[in-house]
């Protein structure tokens, strides 16, 4: 006997007509009314009603047994499909969450990938030298004959500033150039002395 709404309803309506039956024979409104000593007068019930009821109960418990029997099965039956269904769901769970893992993954090494592509792209932008123009090697160059002439520079406070006459057609040579010239060989300094 397979379980079904339709079969528990039955088995619950004919054990309901039995009862009404045994209440209307023992003259009371409830179940809870019924008692051994009620059963046992004659008056209320007569030994062929009662084989009766008897019959009729073994009966209802007997079908009574073989729908529960039936609930159990059905009920086992239910649980295992509802497993099943449980375990489906989880390895589909499983598999959607490895296959996020695995584009997530994918997509972070393809940024990482990008970035590094664009940074050495950057660095390569940079580091190819570019050709120097004639004008600025041309100042790069002046810049440090000037540095280099203007660090050969000094100055002597205190020394007079006379011009001699041009003799040797050199242009003529301050006394100040002969007074440096003194003055280093005192302090034991030998810069060679250029006039410009």
């Amino acid at each position: 006997m397979d379980f079904s709404i339709e079969s528990f309803q039955k088995m619950e309506k004919d054990q309901n007509s039995v009862l009404k039956q045994i209440l209307k024979s023992c003259k009371v409104q409830s179940v809870e009314e019924v008692t051994h000593a009620l059963l046992m007068k004659p008056s209320t019930c007569n030994k062929d009603a009662l084989a009766s009821f008897v019959e009729k109960l073994l009966k209802l418990s007997t079908r009574n047994l073989e729908v529960c029997r039936a609930a159990v099965v059905k009920i086992d039956q239910l649980k295992s499909e509802r497993i099943e269904i449980q375990k489906t769901v989880i390895d589909l769970q499983q598999e959607q969450l490895h296959e996020v893992k695995d584009a997530v993954k994918a997509s972070v090494k393809d940024s990482v990938k990008t970035e590094i592509t664009l940074w050495s792209d950057i660095v390569k932008k940079n580091a190819t030298p570019a050709t120097p123009s004639v004008e600025s090697v041309q100042k790069v160059v002046r810049s440090a004959v000037e540095e280099n002439v203007r660090s050969n520079n000094f100055i002597i406070y205190g020394a007079e500033e006379e011009e001699l006459e041009d003799n040797d057609g050199l242009g003529g040579l301050d006394h100040s150039a002969d007074f440096a010239r003194n003055l280093f060989n005192e302090i034991r300094a030998f810069p060679k002395p250029e006039v410009l």
